[in-house]
């Protein structure tokens, strides 16, 4: 079986995008549970709910940065 994806560029640019980075972003998601789970499982260094996400809302930022992604 064989998949083909089509897309009419310029005008689907963005739509290309995303598909060409669906791994890179699947990665960065595998990589934010998993230090959620740490979080959990070995403790965590927060005050309040706040704290904790302005600390998953950065670690998400750091991923998709040092993967070279970006969120539109």
């Amino acid at each position: 079986m064989k998949a083909t994806l089509e897309f009419n560029l310029p005008e689907e640019e963005q739509e290309h995008r995303n598909a060409l980075d669906g791994t890179r972003f699947k990665y960065c998601l595998q990589e934010l549970d998993g230090e959620l789970r740490n979080w959990l499982k070995y403790g965590n260094p927060f005050e309040d709910a706040d704290d904790a996400l302005v600390a998953v809302r950065k670690h998400l930022n750091d991923l998709i940065h040092d993967n070279d992604l970006v969120l539109e």
